[in-house]
Protein backbone atom coordinates (compact mmCIF):
# COMPACT_ATOMS: atom_id res chain seq x y z
CA UNK A 1 0.00 0.00 0.00
CA UNK A 2 2.57 2.53 0.64
CA UNK A 3 4.70 1.85 -2.49
CA UNK A 4 1.63 2.37 -4.28
CA UNK A 5 1.37 5.73 -2.95
CA UNK A 6 4.51 7.22 -2.50
CA UNK A 7 6.51 8.64 -5.23
CA UNK A 8 9.36 6.93 -6.93
CA UNK A 9 12.18 8.56 -7.22
CA UNK A 10 12.09 8.08 -11.54
CA UNK A 11 8.48 10.71 -10.79
CA UNK A 12 10.42 13.17 -8.80
CA UNK A 13 13.41 13.04 -11.53
CA UNK A 14 10.78 13.39 -13.95
CA UNK A 15 8.96 16.18 -12.15
CA UNK A 16 12.38 17.94 -11.87
CA UNK A 17 12.93 17.63 -15.78
CA UNK A 18 9.51 18.68 -16.54
CA UNK A 19 10.26 22.33 -13.81
CA UNK A 20 13.86 22.69 -15.44
CA UNK A 21 12.21 22.58 -18.70
CA UNK A 22 9.79 25.06 -17.91
CA UNK A 23 12.04 27.41 -16.06
CA UNK A 24 14.43 27.50 -19.54
CA UNK A 25 10.92 27.94 -21.93
CA UNK A 26 10.75 31.16 -19.84
CA UNK A 27 13.91 32.36 -19.52
CA UNK A 28 14.06 32.17 -23.61
CA UNK A 29 10.73 33.53 -23.72
CA UNK A 30 11.45 36.43 -21.73
CA UNK A 31 14.56 36.66 -23.71
CA UNK A 32 12.74 36.68 -26.93
CA UNK A 33 10.35 38.89 -25.95
CA UNK A 34 13.30 41.64 -24.82
CA UNK A 35 14.73 40.78 -28.28
CA UNK A 36 11.77 41.73 -29.83
CA UNK A 37 11.14 44.98 -28.11
CA UNK A 38 14.38 46.35 -29.29
CA UNK A 39 13.71 45.66 -32.69
CA UNK A 40 10.03 47.28 -32.34
CA UNK A 41 12.28 50.19 -30.96
CA UNK A 42 14.65 50.21 -33.32
CA UNK A 43 12.03 50.14 -36.58
CA UNK A 44 10.00 53.03 -35.09
CA UNK A 45 13.29 55.51 -34.34
CA UNK A 46 14.37 54.44 -38.29
CA UNK A 47 10.73 55.13 -39.38
CA UNK A 48 10.63 58.36 -37.79
CA UNK A 49 13.46 59.77 -38.21
CA UNK A 50 13.03 58.63 -42.21
CA UNK A 51 10.48 56.88 -43.58
CA UNK A 52 8.76 53.68 -43.71
CA UNK A 53 11.63 50.68 -44.05
CA UNK A 54 12.31 48.79 -47.11
CA UNK A 55 11.63 44.58 -46.57
CA UNK A 56 15.23 44.07 -46.76
CA UNK A 57 16.00 46.64 -43.91
CA UNK A 58 13.00 45.16 -41.49
CA UNK A 59 14.18 41.73 -42.24
CA UNK A 60 17.37 41.97 -40.99
CA UNK A 61 16.40 44.19 -38.01
CA UNK A 62 14.13 40.84 -37.25
CA UNK A 63 16.35 38.48 -37.37
CA UNK A 64 19.58 40.57 -35.43
CA UNK A 65 20.34 39.74 -32.13
CA UNK A 66 19.79 41.38 -29.03
CA UNK A 67 23.47 42.93 -29.32
CA UNK A 68 23.20 43.94 -32.58
CA UNK A 69 19.53 45.70 -32.33
CA UNK A 70 21.36 47.71 -28.91
CA UNK A 71 24.21 48.81 -31.80
CA UNK A 72 22.43 49.95 -33.89
CA UNK A 73 19.99 51.99 -32.06
CA UNK A 74 23.31 53.55 -30.19
CA UNK A 75 24.63 54.98 -33.82
CA UNK A 76 21.39 56.13 -34.44
CA UNK A 77 21.25 58.50 -31.39
CA UNK A 78 24.96 59.85 -31.43
CA UNK A 79 25.31 62.79 -32.39
CA UNK A 80 27.44 61.74 -35.56
CA UNK A 81 25.02 59.25 -36.12
CA UNK A 82 22.54 58.70 -39.29
CA UNK A 83 22.47 61.47 -40.79
CA UNK A 84 20.78 61.00 -44.64
CA UNK A 85 18.06 58.18 -45.41
CA UNK A 86 20.40 56.22 -47.24
CA UNK A 87 22.52 55.62 -44.55
CA UNK A 88 19.75 53.06 -43.07
CA UNK A 89 21.61 50.71 -45.17
CA UNK A 90 24.89 51.02 -44.04
CA UNK A 91 23.14 50.66 -40.54
CA UNK A 92 22.25 47.22 -41.16
CA UNK A 93 25.62 46.43 -43.13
Amino acid sequence: MLTERAPTWADRWKATGINEGRKAGLREGRREGRRQGKATMLSRQLEQRFRALDEPVWRRIEEADAERLLEWGDRIRSPSGLKMSSEIEALTA
